[in-house]
Parts: structure tokens; C-alpha cells; sequence
């Protein structure tokens, strides 16, 4: 049993989110290997987030970080680079608010659907 959990944390969910988070960048277009450095960020951001919650704090620090990057690099005329850093800042906030769901749930400031 403790090697099944193993093999679902760390090797089914990390390649399942990355497909996820893939199919969500670029859509059904996998034509370049680099495409899958982002969405496999994006996928150990979500599962280090849901392992230690006290990582919670820094990546919402982080994504915050990084939308105020956006804003100034925005105002620099900075355009490609201001999308790029803007859309991994909105990504990382809307991950860490999701990893944030389960605790909310069970304090009682949402109810289940």
C-alpha cells in the first residue's frame, strides 16, 4: 500500500498534471519538447503546494512577486516579457488558491457543492 502511494504521488499525478496543465497552455498542439518545461513547473508548484503547506505563503508571495514584475516590465515597454512573467504569476496565484480550497472546506468557510 505505501509503495501504491508512493507511485501516485510522485509518478502518476506529477505526469497526469503536466498533461493537464499542458492541455491548457497550448491546447492539443505538442509539436516542440520544450513546450512541457512550463506546464511541468506548474505541476511540482501545484504538488510541492499540496506536500508542505507552509509553502503555500511563498508561492502566493511569489506569484504576487510576479504580477508586480508584470505591471513594471508593462510600463518599460517590455511587452513579450510582461506577458510571459504575467501569465506564469496568474497561473501560480490560481494554483496556490486551489491548494488553499481543502483547508477552507474543512474550517467551514465553504460547504461542499
Amino acid at each position: 500500500m505505501k509503495e501504491a502511494k508512493f507511485t501516485i504521488k510522485f509518478i502518476i499525478l506529477p505526469v497526469f498534471l503536466t498533461i493537464v496543465f499542458n492541455f491548457l497552455e497550448y491546447g492539443l498542439i505538442w509539436d516542440r519538447a520544450n513546450k512541457f518545461l512550463y506546464p511541468m513547473l506548474l505541476a511540482a508548484i501545484f504538488i510541492a503546494n499540496m506536500q508542505v503547506s507552509k509553502l503555500r505563503r511563498f508561492s502566493l508571495a511569489l506569484a504576487y512577486g510576479m504580477l508586480i514584475l508584470m505591471i513594471f516590465l508593462y510600463l518599460v515597454n517590455q511587452l513579450n516579457l510582461s506577458n510571459i512573467i504575467g501569465s506564469a504569476g496568474f497561473a501560480v496565484l490560481i494554483i496556490t488558491l486551489l491548494t488553499y480550497l481543502p483547508e477552507l472546506i474543512k474550517k467551514g468557510y465553504l460547504e461542499k457543492f
